[in-house]
Parts: structure tokens; sequence; C-alpha cells
């Protein structure tokens, strides 16, 4: 499990991801952050 807390527009944004392991990890991590740079909070 890998936890990420992120700011975002001055929110922290806490995400946990379940990957099975290291090996699955090394494909995902480069569109993972892509993904985590599109994250905005809701508008109120």
């Amino acid at each position: 499990m890998i936890n990420i807390i992120k700011e975002v527009e001055g929110e922290l944004i806490y995400f946990s991801l379940h990957i099975p392991s290291k090996a699955e990890m090394e494909g995902v991590e480069p569109s993972l952050w892509a993904m985590l740079e599109t994250v905005k909070p809701d508008e109120k």
C-alpha cells in the first residue's frame, strides 16, 4: 500500500493506493504522477 498526501490549491488530499507488488508499481508510477497532477478539489 502506498499513501500519498498532496496539497492542491491549499487543500490536503489523501490518496491510499493498493498495489500488490513493487514490480507492478514500476509500470504504473509514471502515469500515476501524471494523474495526480490533474486532481483538483471540488468547487463550492
